[in-house]
């Protein structure tokens, strides 16, 4: 018989901000916690692990107490019996509100560091390492690089980026 029970960590409770005293919610009362724009996808993306047994992996955004949006990485998988029922799905779920920040101004900071390395005559590449954003150049040119920026004086950010910098200052 299918109970439609889940069963909550300790960090789930935390990440939906949800009383533990409450109980897990039930299916319905779980896709509520998801913004609008997001619920169908969430929902689909069940429904087809309970038909096929396939796993899945998105992101979505939920609604906090308070009405906070933070976005949250969900995956799982199914569990099936020995006749290919799926008799159980289990997942994970991350708060990635951090990381989808950092890809909203993610152009703009690639236009910086490609300016700043065309001006110090230096290649430079950019990738995501471990959920944080490095600039890697050669050595010679990490010099003429950090002489150009002193040249360069005061870089203006916009209030977006100072913003989502305060941030992340407060998160560490």
């Amino acid at each position: 018989p299918k109970s439609e029970q889940f069963i909550f960590s300790d960090q789930m409770y935390e990440l939906l901000g949800r009383d533990p005293d409450l109980g897990p919610p039930s299916l319905a009362e779980g896709l509520t916690y998801f913004h609008p724009d997001d619920a169908a996808e969430v929902r689909r993306h069940f429904t087809r692990t309970l038909e096929t047994g396939e796993g899945w992996g998105h992101d979505a955004r939920v609604i906090l107490p308070g009405g906070k949006v933070a976005w949250h990485r969900g995956t799982g998988m199914a569990e099936k019996d020995a006749s290919g029922t799926v008799v159980r799905i289990y997942g994970t779920t991350q708060d990635i509100t951090e990381r989808k920040g950092i890809e909203e101004i993610w152009p703009r900071v690639e236009q910086i560091i490609q300016g700043a390395a065309l001006m110090a005559s230096v290649e430079e590449k950019t990738t995501l390492s471990s959920g944080s954003w490095e600039l890697l150049v050669n050595r010679p040119g990490a010099e003429t690089l950090q002489k150009n920026l002193e040249l360069l004086g005061e870089i203006k950010y916009t209030a977006d980026e100072i913003d989502f910098g305060k941030k992340i200052q407060a998160a560490t």
